[in-house]
């Protein structure tokens, strides 16, 4: 069955509802949506993967009045223009986003870093347009940031490794699989700056002994364990730093 902008209303009048999946309903568009009369204070997750055929217009129709939203995962769908970042400013309850595989705009996530509250969960996997820069001013604003996903940002660079081991201290998870531009002498960082780390993808990058070292000996610290997924990362490195990492971090509970 399609669902079309027929089937909101309805949904919409639930009451109760604080979970909306509307992955991959390209009969939902921006006209759709704007007509839409009422709204579901109720809501707390909304997911619209794959939903190509609406803007941050239709968008702000479907959220207007759910005070509540503390989740919004908006993969491959619209760019994340400056637009729908303002449009998502005032949901100062809102904690995860996630924008996979989207086309980043600088100016986009610079608005994002203007919202009124740091958010805990963040995902720009697979997106392109991501730069120093506006990362870099992001994360300056949202500190309270525990989970990080920039995954495939193959732009950014040292700065924006800086940046985020600076402001946000307490991550508990960075997924940063092929960024590629990112030297070895980032991954250091990590282990220096940021204490609460219990999982680290540094799949395919650039990370050598001196890297591996340093997570280890900054890690040590965790009580909790740690998780490294390091899968072709041996060029530029003997082994000797991972193992001496490994020695210095005992309680290391998965590496792939």
């Amino acid at each position: 069955m399609i669902i079309t902008e027929k089937c909101l209303p309805s949904i919409l009048q639930l009451q109760h509802l604080e979970d909306l999946v509307l992955e991959g309903c390209l009969g939902i568009d921006d006209n759709a949506l704007s007509t839409l009369q009422q709204s579901c204070k109720s809501l707390k997750t909304l997911n619209m993967s794959n939903c190509h055929n609406h803007s941050h217009v239709g968008l702000s129709s479907l959220i207007n009045g759910a005070e509540n939203l503390r989740e919004l995962t908006l993969a491959y769908g619209p760019a994340i223009t400056e637009d729908l970042a303002k449009c998502l400013h005032t949901f100062s309850g809102l904690r995860s986003v996630k924008f996979d595989g989207c086309l980043v705009k600088c100016s986009g996530v610079r608005a994002i870093g203007r919202w009124p509250r740091s958010l805990k969960e963040l995902s720009f996997s697979k997106c392109s347009g991501v730069e120093d820069d506006s990362l870099s001013f992001l994360v300056r604003a949202h500190k309270e940031l525990t989970k990080l996903d920039i995954t495939c940002c193959r732009k950014i660079t040292y700065d924006s490794v800086d940046s985020i081991t600076s402001s946000c201290r307490s991550l508990t998870s960075v997924r940063m699989e092929s960024c590629s531009l990112v030297p070895k002498e980032a991954f250091v960082l990590f282990g220096q700056r940021c204490e609460l780390i219990e999982e680290l993808d540094v799949t395919d990058s650039k990370i050598d002994d001196e890297g591996f070292m340093g997570l280890g000996l900054g890690f040590v610290r965790i009580r909790n364990g740690c998780s490294y997924s390091i899968a072709k990362c041996w060029a530029g490195q003997s082994g000797n730093g991972l193992l001496l990492g490994l020695k210095t971090n005992p309680i290391l509970f998965r590496l792939t």
